[in-house]
């Protein structure tokens, strides 16, 4: 999706609609953090003025506290398991809004009510390749899902909504995404050495660090033929 965020807003704003998460409109969150060197926390993203993304689709995007943190955390370049902590409240931040290096969005990108209708999009959609295994293809072809791991950066904005052409060797499907997702995956005993893992006991914590940061992503997605 050529997502982008065209300016913010108040967490509670009822004139602009919220839409749903999605990988994609979280790094065009992320890019316009780093393009303007924001810097505030979760608790700032549902308190302050200037808060909540609006993106180029006319609706904000949302987060938790702890969500936003690791939004704000991945801007800064710290993808670590408990990066999010750093940014997800000011307090924890050790700073205070007179002292701070605070960076907020400039008044004239918020919007105090409705969005400016000729900074909406109507058709954010892309096709993207993949390259997939026979085992991928059939899967896909057969099935109508995909999955493979998340290594190249082309796929930041793959999202529901779009088409992908799934080639393998001379034969190729072009799909609709119906429905996908992003994440690390992780088997029980892993989920337990993370839950382990905390400040209480050092060499469990260490142990955790590791494995999350070692773990790679997942996409995950449904398909229909097109």
């Amino acid at each position: 999706m050529k997502y982008k965020v065209i300016g913010w807003t108040y967490y509670d704003n009822s004139k602009i609609k919220e839409m749903d998460y999605c990988n994609s409109a979280e790094e065009a969150v992320i890019d316009d953090i780093k393009a303007n060197g924001y810097l505030f926390s979760g608790m700032h993203h549902q308190e302050c003025p200037c808060g909540a993304p609006v993106l180029n689709n006319g609706k904000m995007l949302t987060f938790t506290q702890r969500s936003f943190g690791g939004v704000m955390a991945s801007a800064h370049g710290k993808n670590s398991r408990m990066s999010y902590a750093e940014y997800a409240f000011d307090w924890y931040m050790g700073l205070d809004d007179e002292k701070s290096p605070y960076v907020f969005p400039s008044e004239e990108r918020v919007f105090k009510g409705k969005v400016d209708k000729s900074l909406i999009e109507t058709d954010l959609s892309e096709e993207f390749e993949y390259e997939a295994t026979e085992k991928e293809y059939e899967n896909a072809t057969k099935n109508g899902e995909l999955e493979f791991v998340y290594k190249d950066t082309k796929y930041r904005f793959m999202d529901t909504g779009d088409t992908i052409l799934v080639k393998c060797g001379d034969k190729s499907q072009l799909f609709e995404i119906t429905s996908l997702a992003r994440y690390k995956r992780f088997t029980e005993d892993e989920q337990i050495a993370l839950i382990m893992g905390n400040p209480l006991d050092p060499e469990a914590e260490k142990k955790a660090d590791r494995l999350y940061e070692k773990k790679p992503q997942t996409i995950e997605m449904k398909l229909k033929a097109k």
